[in-house]
């Protein structure tokens, strides 16, 4: 949240800003520790047909600390914790919310098509 205040209140150039702990994490560790925090004991299953796919991540924070003057103070398992406390405790009304933006999606669609078919009339 304190990079995103930073990045408003700042004049920031128009393109991405990478905001992490610039630390490398193999994206299996990373999956092993979402299962961990959210306590999945299920199987993982990696498809072996997409062998050339990214097997570590780093993103590069040098512009978040130039240009914002951020560096991380959050770990990435407390950032995830955190993260996944949330949403656990917000699911009901994100499903709420989703549903209901279906539904409005699905209104104006109709009208659409009612519009379209009124004007080719």
């Amino acid at each position: 949240a304190r990079a995103i205040e930073l990045a408003i209140n700042t004049d920031v150039p128009c393109h991405p800003i990478n905001i992490g702990t610039g630390k490398e994490i193999q994206i299996k560790e990373l999956v092993s520790l979402v299962c961990e925090i959210m306590n999945f004991s299920g199987e993982i299953v990696y498809d072996t047909s997409k062998p050339d796919g990214q097997p570590r991540r780093c993103l590069d924070t040098k512009l978040a600390r130039d240009v914002l003057g951020f560096e991380a103070q959050t770990s990435l398992r407390e950032g995830l914790q955190a993260t996944i406390d949330w949403f656990m405790a917000n699911e009901n009304r994100l499903t709420t919310e989703k549903s209901s933006t279906t539904k409005h999606h699905e209104v104006h669609h109709q009208v659409e098509k009612l519009q379209h078919a009124s004007l080719a009339d």
